[in-house]
């Protein structure tokens, strides 16, 4: 008699048995494993050595004509200020969710930024998230830009030869000044990449956080249209931007009103994307219930409880320790008692009358009960 055969034992993700499967929409992200930082799977984009791969290609090819011997340099210090706003981002994005007690299971560091997967957030913390990530992007671009404004402005002697350490500090310009303040408008420039709610972008999550916490009813039908029309109408006035920009142009290999136009489709596009019924779906499950919500402890509320366990324990020590003395005072306290009837009070030594005081003080001590109950 042959025994049926079993289907394979497929075991469930961690932290996805519980939750449907349109909320792992923003998990399926492309990107390379680069390690864990404090619990949270941190992941690179493939669109990210794309964009380095066709950057370091286009330098290669306009390096050797005229008028760009720093062309290198100044690729390589833009790519490196670029990369040290992902850094940043991802950095505020971990410490603030441990500060805030959001449980943060994984983000991806894309082509503007960090990239978030649905979490059961609640959405004024994540619109709080938000808010931080984009503030502190702001103030890195400005404190670039004070550095270039408070520098000298005088021409650099040699400034757009080859070699040499002012090619590094000018980045193709004429002042050093200048390349702070280019370092300052990139990072600006991410912080305005990242408002755009283009897909897995911190500003189309903000705007979903809103929408949640404006209306925390379960229902995510009104909610989802609601959003959908604001990204539509965005849209529409990109597309009338790039007419404007249009109307108005000198031509060119890539005029600028293209660029909008591409974007503004692109975002009209995504307006039905999965991701946004994935978010307001989990903010609407994490206003119900705590236990339904990717939330623990705070970083505070951590440290108070720390600090809570270290004093109960040193208490129970303590306890401890005098429960032992207090037996091993009882244990000599019948031979203490036998010397002090037979031969008095001046028989005993020091530290037998010490051992007489510590049990007196004792039985003193302890609580009374009443003997009438």
């Amino acid at each position: 008699m042959s025994l049926p055969k079993r289907s394979p034992n497929r075991t469930a993700k961690p932290d996805d048995s519980d939750r449907p499967s349109h909320w792992s929409v923003d998990d399926s992200t492309a990107s390379i494993p680069a390690g864990r930082i404090a619990g949270t799977r941190v992941g690179i984009s493939y669109g990210v050595f794309f964009a380095a791969a066709a950057v370091f290609g286009a330098v290669s090819v306009l390096a050797g004509r005229p008028g760009n011997s720093d062309l290198v340099a100044a690729s390589i210090t833009g790519v490196a200020v670029w990369f040290s706003g992902l850094i940043v981002q991802a950095a505020v994005s971990i410490g603030f969710c441990a500060f805030a007690g959001l449980r943060l299971r994984s983000l991806v560091l894309g082509i503007i930024g960090v990239e978030l997967p649905v979490h059961r957030w609640h959405p004024q913390r994540t619109a709080l998230l938000v808010v931080i990530v984009l503030q502190v992007l702001a103030a890195m671009g400005f404190v670039l830009w004070l550095v270039g404004a408070s520098h000298p402005e005088s021409s650099f002697d040699g400034a757009g030869e080859s070699g040499g350490w002012v090619s590094w500090m000018a980045l193709g310009f004429s002042r050093a000044d200048d390349a702070w303040k280019a370092s300052g408008a990139l990072i600006w420039f991410q912080m305005l990449c990242q408002l755009i709610p283009m897909p897995r972008t911190l500003g189309r999550i903000g705007l979903l956080s809103l929408i949640g916490t404006l209306n925390q009813s379960i229902q995510i039908e009104p909610k989802l249209v609601v959003m959908r029309k604001l990204i539509r109408v965005l849209a529409f006035l990109l597309f009338v931007a790039a007419l404007a920009m249009a109307t108005g142009s000198p031509g060119g290999r890539l005029p600028m009103w293209s660029v909008v136009a591409l974007v503004g489709a692109f975002l009209w596009g995504s307006s039905g994307g999965k991701d946004l019924t994935a978010w307001l779906d989990s903010f609407a499950v994490s206003t119900l219930s705590r236990e339904e919500s990717e939330t623990c402890a705070t970083l505070l509320d951590e440290v108070r409880r720390r600090i809570t366990d270290r004093k109960n324990e040193r208490r129970l020590r303590d306890a401890h320790q005098r429960e032992v003395g207090e037996a091993m005072d009882v244990a000599r306290l019948d031979d203490i008692l036998d010397r002090l009837h037979r031969d008095g009070f001046d028989s005993l030594s020091d530290e037998e009358q010490q051992v007489l005081r510590r049990v007196s003080q004792t039985l003193r001590d302890r609580p009374k009960f009443d003997e009438s109950s």
